[in-house]
């Protein structure tokens, strides 16, 4: 059965052929570039986006009804997305693999402190002693870890949803006016906050598109936006890559023409919000 949204799955596959050529001629370098850490977290997260991605499509492709699901995944979506570009442009900008490093080595130390936090918390909740603290344990966990617990806390922060965006806004021109993709990522954060938490808005938001047959068309602007986000980030990847050989910006503007040709046809059938226009790829 022909789905709604297959010329988005079509637009998907044809770029990732396109892609993987691409990648096949470039990657096998990058393990011998100046930044080797940055480009491995690079495309670790561009893998992983993909894979919600994906997993997002074969939902939809079961049936409409799990929009629900559909846009809980968008949440965790937009996160790689952000912290991607948040690596890749202190890459461009800082010309060092500090923030490859820097997110391997502290994204583990702000997962093990919230783990320790909640352990304390449970415990405290049935009077067991908590004399250790958060920084003892992760100075156990980590024995060569020279900050304090406030130091973690302050570089932690900068991998925050808002924070990354306002880095975005002040040392990249991603963000020219009230209309871009990455302004408007800081409103769906929220409101997709509510499908990963449980909140009423989300019940009420499915509920009424349920009651209006209104699914479908959700589902789809949905696909949409997350094929353009993952397509932008593949392409967006090749001017690191760049760096390294300065022919991949051949691949780059190459697929940044078969998008900017898939959007110019699609979007008007799947994307009805102004506010969350994707920018310009070339």
């Amino acid at each position: 059965m022909e789905t709604s949204f297959k010329p988005i799955l079509d637009f998907d596959d044809e770029f990732h052929d396109q892609f993987q050529i691409i990648g096949d001629k470039y990657f096998p370098k990058l393990a011998d570039s100046e930044f080797p850490i940055s480009f491995y977290a690079l495309m670790g997260l561009m893998a992983t986006a993909n894979s919600v991605k994906l997993a997002m499509y074969d939902l939809a492709e079961e049936s409409d009804t799990h929009l629900y699901v559909i846009k809980l995944l968008h949440r965790s979506f937009i996160e790689h997305y952000l912290k991607f570009y948040f690596i890749l442009f202190r890459l461009l900008n800082e010309k060092s693999d500090e923030a490859g490093i820097e997110y391997k080595k502290f994204s583990s130390i702000d997962e093990t402190m919230a783990f320790i936090n909640a352990f304390i918390v449970s415990a405290k909740m049935v009077g067991k002693s908590t004399e250790d603290t958060i920084y003892k344990q992760l100075k156990k966990k980590y024995p060569d870890l020279e900050l304090s617990k406030k130091e973690i806390q302050n570089i932690s922060s900068k991998w925050k949803h808002r924070n990354i965006i306002k880095y975005l806004k002040n040392n990249t021109n991603l963000i020219s006016d009230d209309k871009s993709l990455f302004l408007s990522l800081i409103s769906q954060y929220a409101e997709l906050s509510s499908f990963v938490h449980g909140g009423t808005f989300a019940e009420q938001y499915y509920h009424e598109l349920f009651s209006q047959n209104k699914l479908q068309g959700a589902v789809d602007e949905q696909l949409y936006e997350v094929a353009i986000m993952a397509a932008m980030m593949k392409c967006h990847l090749l001017i690191a890559v760049s760096k390294v050989d300065e022919s991949a910006i051949e691949g780059m503007i190459k697929l940044g023409i078969l998008t900017t040709e898939f959007i110019d046809t699609a979007h008007n059938k799947y994307k009805q919000q102004d506010s969350a226009n994707a920018e310009p790829l070339l």
